[in-house]
């Protein structure tokens, strides 16, 4: 609390300290892009299932940023772009929303983690369950590397 004189009354003002502002941003840098390490990725990855995604991932040294992900939603299941679109858009914002507890741990480690999430539903699934298996998802792969 802080008191403040004003005139002849006195006023209390109340003060909070706010914690720090998580930035949610999904910047250029944090997507995977290039033949190299697609093929590295694919040739040398781990590979994890866990529905609607197949999860392939490896990591590397000390490199920046710690999380560079590629979003596949497979044009053999969905015809139309409109479609594939939509459930790239879900799936960007909500590990957008989400990426925070494995980046800091990746960067405590020295860490750099390729992801490559390919979805491998017929369907398009509602936002709230894929919020909730990126969440599994990223779950998982800090489990993964706390050990």
């Amino acid at each position: 609390m802080l008191f403040v004189k004003y005139g002849s009354k006195n006023l209390i003002l109340h003060y909070f300290i706010l914690p720090p502002v998580i930035k949610n941003s999904f910047k250029k840098q944090e997507r995977l892009t290039g033949n190299k390490n697609f093929e590295k990725l694919l040739s040398e990855g781990q590979r994890v299932y866990l529905f609607p995604f197949t999860i392939y991932w490896t990591h590397f040294p000390d490199k920046k940023p710690p999380v560079r992900i590629a979003i596949s939603i497979p044009k053999r299941k969905f015809k139309r772009a409109p479609a594939r679109n939509l459930l790239k858009r879900r799936v960007r914002e909500s590990y957008r929303a989400n990426k925070h507890e494995l980046n800091t741990l990746l960067e405590d480690r020295n860490l750099q983690l390729h992801i490559l999430l390919v979805y491998v539903s017929d369907e398009i699934i509602e936002v709230e369950i894929i919020n909730r298996k990126i969440i599994e998802v990223l779950n998982h792969l800090t489990k993964t590397f706390s050990k």
